[in-house]
């Protein structure tokens, strides 16, 4: 949870630095903004790593509804909806 409230901290400095319209301001913002990305990126990747290991043990037990479940919690609401319309032979719907 600390890394949390470092990253709440970094964000809110971040924010302040965009409003400095200085070279050194930009030069700050820039930073801090790529230090937070790789941040981010490492801590996305490390949950997703969590996450099969932890698919990869309810696959080892055999535990296949556990996993499904595991599975479209994970991917629940990622889904795009699309409207798709539905036309007949001359394009009329």
């Amino acid at each position: 949870m600390e890394a949390l409230g470092n990253t709440t901290n970094d964000r809110e400095d971040e924010r302040r630095r965009k409003s400095v319209n200085t070279e050194d301001g930009q030069k700050k913002y820039r930073s801090l903004n790529k230090q937070l990305q790789r941040e981010t990126d490492s801590a996305r990747e490390k949950w997703g790593t969590d996450q099969c290991v932890a698919l990869e043990e309810l696959e080892r037990q055999g535990r296949s509804d556990f996993l499904y479940r595991k599975v479209s919690q994970i991917t629940k609401g990622r889904r795009k909806k699309r409207n798709i319309r539905i036309n007949d032979n001359i394009g009329m719907l």
